[in-house]
């Protein structure tokens, strides 16, 4: 079971987020996530973002409770602020309790780096452009690496077409585009849609051990593929 655990923790810490809503543009818009594990609801993930001139700062929180026979297994909270600036992380501030056990990540862009501080360590990354997994920019699926919020790994990933396959949203059916975006070296598997005309991010699922599946969908969009 303690890897099932792991792989939700390593799934949550990279989750990014949605798509702002073309139809509703704001300066801030805040959006609200089932998370699933199997069929069976463990919690929520929720961010905010907003505006400010060119920037955007995201919110995000987590907050999962796996209970077996009424008698809690697992609980995870992750609260993270990003500063994201022309398709690029500038800054990253996040907080983790992974079942007790406690995470920091301080992040900032510099003039020729991007200089991470954990509670283990400090680390200088040399690129252009860091992303964390941010599903809202479909320009993470071209990224050889990215960051993980919760430890500050720079992880190695690779992402591969699923091709097209309907979406039902409500009484519509739309097509949607998935990729797999996975690291054999650190246990992570993520497949994410997009709708394929607007881009818009419409569904996530990872096998994440034991024969789960853990699952976000959005509050107020709840859909099926065929």
């Amino acid at each position: 079971m303690k890897s099932l655990y792991v792989a939700i923790a390593l799934l949550v810490s990279s989750i990014g987020l949605t798509q702002p809503s073309l139809a509703t543009p704001s300066t801030t818009e805040e959006m609200r996530f089932r998370v699933l594990l199997d069929d069976k609801e463990i919690g929520y993930h929720t961010f905010t973002i907003a505006r400010q001139g060119d920037a955007k700062v995201v919110n995000i929180k987590a907050e999962f409770d796996v209970r077996l026979f009424f008698i809690r297994a697992y609980n995870y909270l992750h609260e993270n602020v990003e500063t994201w600036q022309d398709g690029c992380l500038r800054r990253i501030e996040s907080l983790t309790n992974d079942n007790g056990q406690r995470f920091e990540v301080n992040g900032e862009k510099t003039s020729s780096t991007f200089e991470i501080v954990t509670l283990d360590t400090s680390r200088s990354l040399k690129q252009d452009c860091v992303m964390t997994f941010a599903y809202w920019d479909r320009d993470f699926l071209i990224q050889p690496r990215l960051l993980n919020a919760q430890t500050g790994d720079y992880i190695e990933v690779t992402t591969e077409s699923l091709g097209k396959r309907h979406f039902k949203l409500g009484d519509d059916v739309t097509f949607a585009h998935g990729f797999h975006v996975f690291s054999n070296n650190h246990d992570l598997s993520i497949k994410v849609w997009y709708e394929e005309n607007s881009g818009r991010w419409l569904a996530l699922e990872s096998a994440v051990g034991n024969g789960k599946t853990l699952r976000y969908i959005p509050v107020k969009m709840e859909g099926t593929f065929s």
